[in-house]
C-alpha cells in the first residue's frame, strides 16, 4: 500500500477502505508498508485475517484470482518475495475451509517463476488438505501487518 503510492494507488488499497453504502464492511485490504513482503507476511495475513473472515462468512465456494505477481521470481512490480512453497501453503490453508476451491490464473510476469508457483498450487490441490501439514521453514509469530500498526 505504501500510503497509496502502490497499486491500486490512492485510498482504495488502504486497509481503512472497507466499502461504501450497503457494501460497507465487505471489502478487506491487506496493505504492505514497504517492499519485500514474503512468505511470513502473506501466511500471517491469511491465518489472521483471511481465514477467520472466510470461516465467519462461510462461503459455498472459494474463488481465487490467482495472480503470482508477488512471486520471489517476479519482483519487478511490488518487490515481494513469496516462494512457490508459500503459494502452496496458502492453497493448503484455503483447502482447510473444506469448500470447493477454484484458482483462476490471472497473472505473473516471470514465466519461470509462474510455472513453479502454479505447479506448487496444483500439487496442493492434488494432495488435498492435511491437518498435519506444516511449513516449517517459516515462523509468523513476530510478523505484523500494516493494518495492525498505529
Amino acid at each position: 500500500f505504501d500510503g497509496g503510492r502502490f497499486f491500486p494507488c490512492g485510498s482504495l488499497g488502504s486497509p481503512k477502505s472497507v466499502g461504501e453504502g450497503e457494501g460497507a464492511g465487505y471489502n478487506v485490504n491487506i496493505g504492505w508498508e514497504g517492499g519485500g513482503a514474503g512468505d511470513k507476511e502473506y501466511l500471517r495475513a491469511i491465518q489472521s485475517v483471511i481465514l477467520p473472515l472466510a470461516r465467519e462468512f462461510c462461503p459455498d465456494i472459494v474463488i481465487v484470482s490467482a495472480g503470482f505477481d508477488a512471486s520471489s521470481a517476479d519482483n519487478s512490480l511490488g518487490g515481494c518475495r513469496v516462494t512457490p512453497m508459500g503459494y502452496k501453503t496458502m492453497t493448503k490453508y484455503l483447502l482447510s475451509l473444506k469448500k470447493p476451491l477454484i484458482l483462476a490464473l490471472e497473472g505473473g510476469y516471470s514465466q519461470r517463476g509462474l510455472g513453479k508457483c502454479v505447479a506448487a498450487c496444483i500439487k496442493a490441490l492434488l494432495e488435498g488438505y492435511d491437518e498435519s501439514f506444516v511449513y516449517s521453514d517459516v515462523s509468523i509469530k513476530n510478523v505484523s501487518l500494516a493494518s495492525e500498526k498505529k
